[in-house]
């Protein structure tokens, strides 16, 4: 699987480019790169020849890999720390609140809004003083 420009050459998104850098915009080839800023074709995601979402293109083959679990429904609350090292993690499920234990590593993948709160709200990250209230 690989991230390709599109190919597909739209009249409308090359007139919108060139209005863009006829006004003075910079242009870029890669958005995701270096210089996120710019006009540029977009990108896809692409498995054998057709579009498809990171869930299809990433998480679906790795489903069949040993100690992985897959829980929906679930809204992580905390990670779970031993000393200074991340050992699991905490999450709500139908109204139970369930604790995991990592065999070797915790990943956390929460996005822009989610990792940052949830480091938050299990102790990690800037001094009580400096932490909203809620």
């Amino acid at each position: 699987m690989t991230t390709v420009w599109s190919r597909y050459e739209d009249p409308v998104v090359q007139a919108y480019a060139a209005a863009g850098e006829a006004a003075g915009y910079p242009t870029t080839e890669d958005y995701n790169g270096e210089r996120q800023e710019g006009f540029g074709r977009w990108q896809a995601t692409i498995r054998d020849g057709r579009r498809c979402s990171a869930a299809i293109g990433y998480l679906r083959p790795a489903l069949t890999r040993p100690g992985l679990a897959i829980v929906t429904e679930a809204l992580a609350t905390r990670i779970v720390l031993d000393g200074n090292r991340a050992g699991g993690a905490e999450y709500r499920r139908r109204g139970e609140r369930i604790i995991v234990e990592a065999e070797r590593e915790v990943i956390l993948a929460g996005g822009v809004i989610n990792s940052p709160q949830l480091l938050m709200l299990s102790g990690i990250g800037p001094p009580r003083c400096c932490r909203p209230t809620v």
